[in-house]
């Protein structure tokens, strides 16, 4: 870990490591703060329990992809152009997070039982929401996904997510043209 980091910011990345991994029942306070060799206390101090710690983790790395897919997700009467756009800064972006990925991959399938579901629920609702409006702005040019903008979105991300589990296991020269086939098979089965 960065020794220029401050005690907040070794605890953010020490908490993304281990929930990421070991999930966030299969991590308890003790074992967070001694990955980073502070007391209980200190964990309290700046992020009041458990799940504000959980949460402080999601806003804290996640800002970052809700402004990929804002700026990606930009309707320029092109949608294929900005869902590629997407994809490949998703993919890039996964291959170097892994962590972050991996928590999001988990928050993907919470159950609403779950004691960090409204705050995973929240983030994943922000970084959907531009992609939402980019379907949403596309319908006048294509009218057959009217009304879908919802579940377009969301398919579309899992459809993406999916394919990473296996993105590793590919040569650089295959993951630059990933993106691009994972977006024409996404919209060969909307426009077919």
């Amino acid at each position: 870990m960065d020794k220029t980091m401050d005690t907040r910011e070794k605890l953010l990345y020490s908490g993304l490591e281990l929930f990421a991994t070991k999930s966030y029942e299969g991590v308890g306070i003790q074992e967070i703060v001694q990955s980073v060799g502070v007391k209980k206390p200190t964990l309290y101090h700046y992020f009041g329990s458990k799940l504000g710690f959980y949460t402080s983790i999601i806003e804290y790395f996640g800002q970052k992809y809700i402004a990929l897919s804002q700026n990606c997700c930009v309707y320029r009467r092109d949608l294929v152009f900005s869902l590629n756009s997407l994809a490949s800064q998703l993919i890039a972006s996964a291959l170097n997070d892994p962590h972050f990925f991996g928590l999001l991959m988990q928050g993907a399938v919470l159950s609403p039982s779950a004691e960090h579901y409204d705050a995973t629920r929240k983030y994943l609702h922000d970084f959907v929401a531009p992609l939402e409006a980019l379907f949403l702005a596309s319908e006048q040019e294509h009218g057959n996904i009217r009304g879908k903008s919802k579940v377009l979105s969301r398919s579309f991300l899992g459809h993406i997510w999916v394919n990473l589990y296996s993105a590793q296991e590919h040569s650089s020269q295959e993951l630059e043209t990933l993106p691009f086939a994972l977006v024409k098979q996404f919209m060969y089965g909307i426009f077919a």
